[in-house]
């Protein structure tokens, strides 16, 4: 039978163990706190600079597969100066060969960690042992611009929409093009192919609109090209009164007397989805007297 002695000595063991517990578990939380407000940080803050002439990024030092250029701020106004852009190569790349442009959203966020073969991953998966091109997209980090800010840390969104259009960034992959075969690293007869989807598909058509002849094939997953709609005065995507006319007939009873162009893009979102359930149940939200009104967004406030 254990003595008195022993369940105390058993006892401070167990108390030594759950403050060492709490202790951490206290260290991880105030960590994570740290790392999350760290995080936040560098996320939300304004750059001051951009990358200049003739540097390069650590974490991607220039190489037979990592190259630097430099390109317009302004390709309609050059006398703006000049920022420094990169586009890396496929681990399979065959100098001469047919290339293919990747061009799709959200792209940066790998395309800016890309130092090594087993970076390439998630585009191998879907063109393995392919020549293929991956761009550095300004007004994605790091590829950001000080000049679409003002003082405060807000962003000036008019110059951006000028800046970062995609105007400009099918005059990023001309330049890139023309730097390829510079180098040598385009068939002879420097056309491209173009692979892309959703806002990587409004690129694919927008290039091909102006630069066609520089292409030899391109395929768009999934897509649309507003801008290029407009142009030839067709609809970018389906009139609501042609996908929904239920939602449809009480959309135009609200928006009769006044614009609702953020309830008009939620449902624009929604039928892009295809949910028309939900484009009925909000629009059906903001008729007065509703009893859905408090369970959506009331509409008219953000407009």
């Amino acid at each position: 039978m254990k003595s008195i002695m022993d369940e105390v000595i058993q006892l401070k063991y167990k108390m030594k163990g759950l403050k060492f517990f709490k202790f951490i578990t206290l260290v991880i939380f105030v960590g994570s706190l740290v790392y999350g407000y760290y995080e936040y940080k560098e996320f939300t803050s304004v750059p001051t600079t951009r990358l200049a002439t003739g540097s390069y990024y650590p974490e991607m030092p220039p190489d037979s597969h990592h190259y630097y250029l430099q390109l317009p701020i302004d390709h309609n106004n050059p006398s703006k100066g000049n920022f420094t852009d990169f586009y890396i190569l496929s681990p399979n790349f065959k100098q001469g060969e047919e290339v293919i442009f990747w061009l799709f959203d959200n792209q940066q966020e790998a395309v800016g960690m890309i130092n090594s073969p087993d970076d390439f991953e998630y585009f191998e998966n879907n063109l393995e042992g392919l020549s293929y091109v991956l761009i550095g997209n300004r007004g994605v980090n790091p590829t950001l611009f000080p000049e679409v800010y003002y003082k405060n840390g807000t962003v000036n969104y008019n110059l951006a929409l000028k800046l970062y259009g995609s105007s400009q960034q099918i005059e990023d992959l001309e330049a890139v093009r023309q730097d390829m075969q510079k180098k040598g690293l385009l068939p002879h007869d420097g056309r491209i192919m173009l692979y892309g989807g959703s806002g990587g598909g409004f690129l694919v058509q927008q290039y091909l609109d102006k630069y066609g002849s520089h292409v030899s094939r391109a395929l768009i997953e999934f897509s649309g090209a507003p801008d290029i709609a407009q142009q030839h005065n067709v609809t970018f995507a389906n009139n609501l009164y042609e996908q929904n006319p239920e939602a449809a007939k009480v959309y135009f009873v609200l928006s009769r007397n006044e614009t609702r162009t953020s309830l008009a893009f939620t449902m624009f979102k929604l039928g892009l989805e295809g949910d028309k359930e939900s484009q009925t149940r909000v629009v059906e939200s903001q008729v007065e007297g509703s009893k859905l009104k408090d369970k959506y967004l009331y509409f008219k406030k953000m407009d």
